[in-house]
C-alpha cells in the first residue's frame, strides 16, 4: 500500500472520531470548525429521513442540539 493511501485513510478515520467525540460532547463549534464544510450532503435516507440533500452545517447543529435537548449523555 502506498503511502498517499495509508495517509489519507489516516485522515479520514481522524475527521470521522472527530464527529463522533464532538457530536457525543455537543461541542457543535468544533464541529463546524474541525468536521464540517459549510454545507454538506446530508443523508439520512437508511433511518427514512427521505432523499439526501445538500444543507448549511450549521443547520445539522442545530437540529442535533435540539434532538439532543435533555438527554444525560450520547455515546457512539
Amino acid at each position: 500500500m502506498e503511502e498517499i493511501e495509508i495517509a489519507n485513510k489516516f485522515e479520514i478515520t481522524e475527521v470521522v472520531n472527530r464527529l463522533f467525540i464532538h457530536t457525543d460532547y455537543q461541542e457543535w463549534d468544533k464541529l463546524l470548525t474541525m468536521v464540517f464544510a459549510p454545507e454538506v450532503v446530508f443523508d439520512m435516507s437508511s433511518v427514512g429521513a427521505g432523499e439526501a440533500k445538500t444543507i448549511k452545517a450549521e443547520e445539522i447543529c442545530q437540529m442535533w442540539a435540539k434532538g439532543f435537548e435533555g438527554l444525560d449523555g450520547i455515546h457512539h
